[in-house]
């Protein structure tokens, strides 16, 4: 099965958001078969739950984030992914210091037509900023979907 991984920096806000609304449209249309969404954290240890706004955001499009669970981010997930979005440039920098050979498979939702911006971290802000970075999350998800359905590359959109 391929994976998508969505990164950011604690796997508690927009990763699993991220995550959870693409296996949400995957399954919808079937490509669950193929394709698979996953998220983690570059500064977060194992086991944290999904942020309480964030599951309020996912569960308006009826979406369960509550057996969330945070994961670093290590090699395994890495290679075993074929494609990484990453929430900022600066993450898919960092990413990419410490995993150089994942440089053709990663890409910041900065570099998505649709967004064209980093995803802010609403971590400590109200619940306003949540949901506007779910929506612009779903929006470049929404993007990501429609490249996997249609075996289309980030670099193919622009």
């Amino acid at each position: 099965m391929k994976k998508v991984l969505f990164v950011c920096s604690g796997n508690t806000c927009r990763s699993p958001m991220a995550e959870g609304y693409l296996n949400f449209r995957l399954k919808k249309d079937g490509s669950d078969k193929e394709w698979t969404a996953i998220s983690g954290g570059l500064h977060t240890m194992s086991g944290l739950p999904a942020h309480p706004q964030s599951k309020e955001c996912a569960e308006a499009d009826h979406i369960d984030l509550s057996a969330h669970r945070s994961q670093p981010i290590t090699e395994n997930l890495v290679n075993d992914s074929s494609l990484i979005f990453t929430m900022t440039s600066e993450h898919k920098r960092e990413l990419l210091e410490h995993f150089p050979e994942a440089q053709l498979k990663v890409y910041s939702f900065k570099e998505l037509p649709s967004i064209k911006r980093d995803i802010p971290d609403p971590i400590g802000l109200g619940t306003d900023v949540y949901h506007h970075v779910y929506e612009d999350i779903k929006k470049g998800v929404d993007e990501i979907h429609e490249m996997i359905i249609k075996r289309e590359s980030p670099t193919q959109r622009e």
